[in-house]
């Protein structure tokens, strides 16, 4: 049993090949995270950003948080999780958006912070897609 850290360090760094060919999770997770710590960033000063109360803020970011966390590409039903979440993400912020302009009339922080996670959630959801595309088309289970 060969176990030179030098050749478990170069056997990491090797490029795996993909479980599944247009398989984009890992943007998926990257722009949820994203949104996560952009929304516990900004909702304490812009409680208006997320006008449903702290409580519902923490649950939202928790959610999205587990489910970066669990996103891979050998689970169907994962996949069409983000799926879901990112047409959620969507059409919840530009709802919000729309919204707050309507009773604001001006463009301030708060509608844009909701406008860039709606923008983060449509790319979530074009990824998501493409993954649950591939893994619908895909042979395997």
């Amino acid at each position: 049993m060969n176990s030179d850290p030098l050749d478990l360090w170069k056997k990491q760094l090797t490029p795996r090949k993909p479980i599944l060919s247009h398989y984009y999770g890992d943007v998926v997770r990257g722009l949820f995270i994203f949104a996560g710590i952009l929304i516990l960033a900004l909702a304490p000063y812009r409680p208006e950003l997320v006008p449903a109360g702290s409580f519902i803020v923490v649950v939202m970011v928790l959610g999205v948080a587990l489910l970066a966390g669990i996103t891979n590409p050998r689970q169907r039903f994962i996949i069409l999780l983000d799926t879901i979440v990112s047409a959620l993400g969507l059409i919840l912020f530009e709802f919000f958006a729309f919204a707050h302009y309507r009773i604001s009339k001006s463009l301030d922080s708060t509608l844009i912070a909701q406008e860039i996670l709606a923008l983060i959630f449509f790319f979530a959801l074009y990824y998501s897609v493409k993954s649950l595309r591939a893994k619908l088309l895909s042979q395997t289970p």
